[in-house]
């Protein structure tokens, strides 16, 4: 167990050596009764860091942050959040693959961490956790978020983890839904309807719907409901889907400064997955599947409240109550006799079905504070947050000889185990600014007890932490069209759930916690048509915890580095004669390799070094064109990085691909905006492996997509 006696000592240090070294440098300046102002942002902004991802506020944050707003991806042709957030520089989501195999589950990497089930960032929703267990289980199998209910994502890859841990290694992202309309009444209606039309996947017809209606009084008041389906057919054999997203935002004016905020949602997804491909079954057709038995459910219901008052300007408390109750059941069938051919319906012997329950509750008051002390500006934060997860997860498992009809058999209870947590947060940071700089300490205590009970055997294991977690972010206006930044970051990750020992043999207690170091620095620039970004990162990550033979083990140290860098240009501002026309790309390159064990010095499976975007967007009169391209190159399936690879499709190498998207969009006057579009436009077969999955192999990504769709405004 930490103390956090050296790291209490050390906070005073840590808040007061860099407004001293500020103070030294700067001529003395009047003092004025005016509220303070750091860089433009207000107590709102100060209290709130992600917020609505406000362009400014983004433009000033002291580290790596990219948001893409509901205009890109729609012009995009994006149709899953997955697929929007590609547009993000170090970002890279593979296929639906695995436990994650369809549109209600996320896969999510940043800068080489794991992109499985997003197990390497915090993922949250206006601020609160998405994943089913923060602490306990933070993987999203159920990525309970609907692209039609957003109006911008927004990723911070450095300086959050002082608010928003733990597991912020990877860096957080944050879905913004769309806000209530101001106008008494108001709201959008979205159709739209995919049809595959490349290789061996002709015809399958997915459909997509997003509603919202709603409005607000004079007061500020108001009220919005939501809707967002997804039914039918995806590119693949096996993959009807139904997926309901129901949500209710209301703000209720108390006074002229304070207001309660709510939120209310259901989530329910029912699909049949498709499963993975030997290496013989995608070479015969890479959209066909094998597996006919296989099955995801999933609900999560979500109850939030807020009540924020911002005083006269200069104070901002906000307290937030939120409440998740969510279910998942997979169905996967298996082979783990036969090396080649997984659990295809020839040749499966076991089927597995999977239900799993989470109750999370957690509170979190902020209290943010704008003040002056002689010439330095302060805009300080104190906040605490105390969270409770409950979870339960069963195996029911039929098994026979290869081939057998599993529902002829009746399924046995082998597995059934029991987890919670409880945590406590403590947090405080202070934003000082002097002149154009702006130094921000900062400082994260977690206190976390996590818990496994067998319910099978009554064996316990029961693990408690308490980390300290320091930061520091510089940021220098150096004018209005140049900002730089540094920042270092610690995260950490309590040992999951599941990784918590179920048995004596299982060795419980031995696995550490993980816990990541993270140094940045970058720059951004914006004049005239012309905006650039880029920034350096170092991430050194020790204890990762894997599954290795189905046993969890602490794997040693990595190193991430890189560089992400982002441009775009508004031509128009060049000549006239190119008014409308922009252009715009994003590169990253990251380099992620083993510090320790057999595999030292090897590349990390299942990402890319260099991935990349690049487009065009012309807009005349009411029509609006746009072409866009993105690539990565060639990564691995495993962290030994085989050559060769395997007859099951779960080991080798994963080829490097381009896919290129084109849109036409028509605006009628006062009607609606018309689009048509191809996805993958040039029909090119890409896939990921499910490197470590029980029934892993081949997934194939999306082919050639035609698409139409419809949005009204009123």
């Amino acid at each position: 167990m930490k103390n956090f006696g050296d790291s209490a000592k050390a906070l005073g240090l840590l808040f007061t050596l860099p407004s001293m070294a500020l103070l030294a440098n700067q001529p003395a300046l009047a003092q004025d009764s005016q509220p303070v102002q750091l860089q433009g942002i207000t107590v709102t902004a100060a209290g709130d860091w992600l917020g609505e991802a406000d362009p400014e506020v983004v433009r000033t944050h002291a580290g790596g942050r990219s948001v893409v707003r509901q205009e890109q991806f729609e012009q995009s042709g994006a149709s899953t959040v997955t697929e929007a957030i590609r547009a993000i520089p170090g970002v890279q989501t593979p296929p639906p693959n695995g436990s994650g195999g369809g549109d209600y589950a996320l896969n999510i990497g940043i800068r080489g961490m794991t992109s499985r089930l997003s197990a390497g960032a915090t993922i949250l929703m206006d601020g609160i956790p998405l994943a089913n267990a923060l602490y306990g289980q933070p993987e999203t199998s159920l990525g309970a978020v609907s692209l039609g209910m957003l109006q911008a994502i927004d990723v911070v890859k450095g300086g959050g983890s002082v608010r928003y841990g733990p597991g912020t290694s990877g860096g957080v992202v944050n879905f913004v839904t769309k806000d209530i309309p101001t106008t008494p009444y108001g709201g959008e209606i979205s159709l739209r309807g995919d049809s595959t039309a490349g290789n061996d996947a002709n015809g399958r017809l997915l459909g997509k719907s997003d509603i919202m209606a709603g409005g607000s009084l004079q007061n500020g008041s108001g009220l919005a409901v939501f809707y967002s389906g997804n039914h039918g057919e995806s590119y693949r054999d096996n993959t009807n889907q139904d997926i309901d997203d129901f949500m209710l935002k209301g703000r209720l004016a108390l006074t002229e400064t304070s207001r309660l905020e709510t939120r209310l949602r259901h989530y329910n997804a029912d699909a049949s997955t498709p499963g993975p491909l030997t290496q013989a079954a995608f070479n015969a057709d890479p959209y066909q599947s094998t597996h006919s038995r296989e099955r995801f459910k999933g609900e999560r219901d979500e109850y939030v409240l807020k009540y924020v008052n911002e005083f006269n300007g200069d104070y901002r408390l906000e307290t937030t109550g939120f409440h998740t109750e969510s279910f998942r059941e997979l169905t996967i069938a298996s082979a783990p006799t036969t090396s080649v051919n997984g659990g295809s319906d020839a040749s499966l012997t076991i089927l597995d079905r999977l239900p799993r329950n989470y109750s999370v509750y957690g509170f979190e008051p902020r209290f943010t504070a704008l003040a002056e002390t002689g010439i330095v500006k302060h805009a300080a934060s104190i906040g605490y947050r105390y969270m409770t997860e409950s979870t339960d997860e069963m195996r029911f498992r039929r098994s026979g000889a290869a081939g057998f009809n599993p529902f002829g058999v009746a399924e046995a209870r082998n597995r059934y185990t029991e987890g919670s947590t409880e945590a406590h947060a403590v947090y405080i940071d202070n934003a000082m600014k002097v002149g154009t700089v702006t130094v921000t300490p900062g400082i994260r205590f977690e206190k976390v007890e996590v818990d496994r009970l067998n319910k099978l055997t009554g064996f316990r294991d029961t693990e408690k932490y308490e980390e300290p977690l320091p930061s520091l972010s510089a940021g220098w206006e150096v004018n209005r069209d140049l900002f730089t930044y540094a920042n270092y970051s610690t995260s950490f990750n309590p040992v999951t759930h599941l990784a918590l020992g179920d048995s004596t043999a299982a060795g419980a207690g031995s696995l550490e916690p993980e816990r990541a170091k993270t140094y940045e620095i970058g720059a951004r620039y914006k004049a005239g048509g012309l905006s650039l970004e880029g920034g350096l990162f170092l991430i050194h990550f020790d204890n990762q915890i894997e599954s290795v033979n189905s046993v969890n083990i602490n794997t040693g140290a990595t190193k991430h580095q890189g560089i992400e860098t982002a441009a775009e240009y508004d031509l128009g501002t060049l000549y006239t004669s190119l008014k409308g026309l922009s252009v715009y790309a994003t590169y990253a390159y990251t380099e992620a390799t083993r510090e320790q064990g057999v595999n030292k010095g090897r590349q990390l499976g299942l990402y890319s070094p260099h991935i990349g975007t690049v487009g065009a967007r012309y807009r005349v009169s009411e029509w609006t064109y746009n072409l866009n391209a993105y690539g990565q190159s060639r990564q691995w399936a495993d962290d030994t990085n085989s050559v060769q690879g395997s007859a099951n499709g779960k080991l080798g190498p994963i080829a490097g691909y381009v896919l290129f998207n084109g849109q036409v969009a028509y605006d009628f006057a006062d009607g609606p905006t018309v689009a048509f579009g191809i996805n993958n436009i040039f029909d090119e077969v890409y896939a990921t492996r499910a490197s470590i999955e029980a029934n892993g192999g081949l997934f194939a990504g999306a082919p050639r997509t035609a698409y139409i769709t419809t949005k009204f405004v009123f």
